[in-house]
């Protein structure tokens, strides 16, 4: 019968019978293509985030730079920069509260909708008064956006 030492093996039989589990199988870069193009919500969701990325890439360096010929220090850049990402957190936060109720009575559409809609009015706006201000007399798109808020 063996004593311990058949015991020992037996269970070691057992143990190299029972499969590992195998993880989650990584997709290539031709089967990811492949599920984005049979998936109309990933395909909408894949837009909305390269579309976000390009808008906010573009609209940033702009801003940026209109924002470095109104503040041409480095320190009153980098203040105004360091106020912006504190308006930023406490917006995040309060919209990250909100944006429960906003999928709970207005639906995913709406709530997918909201970011491209904003960065298109917002984005609209001041790259109108960068324009203006180059061929009118008008104040730059920075302080006009300041004061309109």
């Amino acid at each position: 019968q063996g004593g311990p030492q058949a015991s020992t093996a037996k269970a070691d039989a057992t143990a190299s019978a029972v499969k590992p589990k195998k993880g989650k199988k990584k997709m290539t870069f031709a089967e990811s293509w492949t599920m984005i193009a049979a998936s109309k919500k990933v395909q909408c969701l894949a837009m909305l985030v390269v579309g976000y990325a390009v808008s906010h890439r573009l609209f940033e360096v702009s801003w940026k730079g209109q924002l470095k010929s109104l503040y041409p220090t480095a320190q009153a850049y980098q203040s105004v920069l360091a106020d912006v990402s504190i308006a930023t957190g406490m917006l995040t936060i309060a919209l990250m509260v909100m944006g429960r109720f906003v999928f709970q009575y207005f639906g995913w559409r709406v709530a997918a909708m909201t970011t491209p809609t904003l960065m298109l009015a917002t984005g609209s706006g001041f790259f109108a008064f960068s324009l203006a201000s180059k061929y009118f007399s008008i104040a730059d798109p920075i302080t006009v956006a300041t004061f309109a808020a």
